[in-house]
């Protein structure tokens, strides 16, 4: 059946006019260039657009300064969301959240062991199984879910048609092994750079085919991972240091000698309860290995920029460009040293909140919304763009209702487990406007970010937020097991 005749099937987006400031000015470009970003902005009308979604690991919001292709094709030809929330801040959880619409309590993946990650998920009721059945052709190539290795490389989760997904070896940036469609093939080539080949291999077979398609990409920086930079290998093997650090592409190596992070007041300081909020003090030659992780981290990235502007450029060569919905994003923040951590999983705005960045059909070219979103809303707004039918209850929102009312405060449970076994709770919250507040036994802390951006400072006994408190509280114990309707609360609390 012809795309346009199948365009009747799902909604019409070109009337949805998203109205927001405009984008800040990039910063200075970092990374191989060689002639014009192809930005067609001007997105045309589809029933059902094609969908590609380039999800990096453990990227953060700040890290999107290093990219300048991924901000001038996404964020300058769509919409930047400023406010984008992984609300259990962990790869598995987060991306089987993209995968189901649901927060992790609910999907039931909270942990990257064997049992807790792939093993504890339900991959027949997914977002591709809900795709395919609306006619759409669907394609993975990257990191899939922790843990879907011990399966064998025979198995092909539910709803791909085409699947190139990493298992054996994920975190080996020099020789992954891929399964292709259950071949198990190891190519002897940096991890992005293979991530990008088989990208633009299945976008090409896609776009012959007269349907819609859907694309979802997983790249691994800036996962650490082997073999560990020559610079940093004695410390690693010593067990001195706490960071853990990415190999860059060969070609992007020691780009960033010289650079300093950028100094936040909260660098290598909390204000935190200990032992869990709040990490152990860090000694000279510790931020050291802070400085040359960040770096590194920099560097890794440069590889991912390229792809995503080589991704755009086969979809834009395809002629599809306008027709398609190109999301940019991660599945968790990271701490460099800030509140004295080097990690993510901890309810802290830096590891909570991810890079977000959509074009397309519905997302105004130049804009930025600070409207607060979740994970699950993109899984949400697919399913309707898409016209498909979703298996489960959705806790998501669609994106484009959101960004239409920005201002309005909503309640956003926060959660996380213990990373390899999902068992028992770190800690659970909730993310309502300004304020944070998360619960660990009887620790509990409270931010302010209006007032205090870099959360150095616990409201919890200060008697000003008294009342504020009591209502977080009970907000938090209300959203813990929610599901569906009752995830969506919208509404201040002070």
């Amino acid at each position: 059946m012809d795309r346009r005749v199948r365009a009747g099937l799902g909604l019409a987006l070109a009337s949805m006019a998203i109205t927001s400031a405009c984008a800040a000015g990039t910063i200075g470009t970092v990374g191989q260039g060689g002639g014009a970003d192809p930005v067609d902005v001007d997105p045309a009308p589809l029933g059902q657009p094609n969908v590609l979604v380039l999800t990096a690991d453990d990227a953060t919001v700040a890290d999107l300064r290093s990219m300048p292709h991924t901000r001038r094709l996404l964020g300058e030809a769509g919409t930047t969301l400023t406010d984008m929330v992984a609300p259990t801040p962990l790869c598995v959880p987060a991306r089987a959240s993209l995968l189901t619409g649901q927060y992790a309590h609910n999907h039931g993946a909270r942990g990257v062991g064997a049992d807790s990650g792939f093993g504890a998920f339900v991959p027949d009721d997914t977002l591709p199984v809900w795709l395919r059945d609306a006619g759409y052709s669907t394609g993975f190539v990257g990191k899939y879910l922790n843990g879907y290795e011990d399966v064998g490389f025979a198995s092909v989760p539910p709803g791909w048609d085409r699947w190139r997904g990493f298992s054996k070896g994920t975190y080996n940036y020099r020789a992954p092994t891929v399964s292709v469609d259950g071949l198990p093939r190891q190519i002897r080539q940096y991890s992005t750079d293979v991530v990008s080949d088989l990208t633009v291999d299945l976008l090409r077979s896609q776009m012959t085919e007269g349907v819609p398609w859907f694309t979802w990409v997983n790249y691994v920086a800036p996962h650490h991972g082997q073999p560990v930079p020559r610079s940093y290998r004695a410390r690693a093997r010593s067990g001195a240091s706490r960071v853990s650090v990415v190999p860059p592409a060969p070609r992007h190596r020691g780009l960033f000698d010289g650079r300093a992070q950028p100094r936040t007041p909260d660098l290598f300081r909390s204000a935190a309860p200990r032992p869990w909020f709040a990490g152990p003090r860090w000694d000279r030659r510790e931020r050291a290995d802070a400085l040359r992780g960040w770096r590194l981290r920099q560097e890794s990235l440069q590889a991912v920029d390229e792809a995503v502007r080589r991704a755009v450029t086969t979809v834009r060569e395809g002629g599809q460009l306008r027709d398609t919905v190109i999301v940019f994003l991660s599945d968790n923040g990271f701490l460099t040293g800030r509140q004295r951590h080097y990690g993510k999983v901890l309810p802290y705005n830096d590891v909570l909140r991810v890079p977000a960045l959509v074009r397309g059909p519905g997302f105004e070219p130049g804009t930025t919304s600070a409207a607060p979103v979740v994970l699950p809303d993109l899984t949400a707004t697919i399913v309707s763009m898409a016209g498909a039918v979703p298996g489960r209850l959705l806790d998501g929102v669609d994106l484009r209702d959101a960004l239409a009312a920005p201002d309005r405060e909503r309640a956003v449970p926060i959660s996380a487990w213990r990373p390899r076994t999902g068992g028992r709770q770190l800690y659970y919250g909730v993310r309502v406007g300004d304020l944070t507040y998360a619960r660990q036994g009887a620790r509990e802390v409270l931010f302010d970010r209006s007032t205090d951006p870099y959360e150095l400072t616990d409201r919890r006994r200060d008697s000003r937020y008294a009342t504020t408190l009591a209502r977080v509280r009970r907000l938090a114990d209300e959203m813990k097991q929610c599901i569906g309707e009752t995830c969506r609360r919208f509404g201040g609390v002070r």
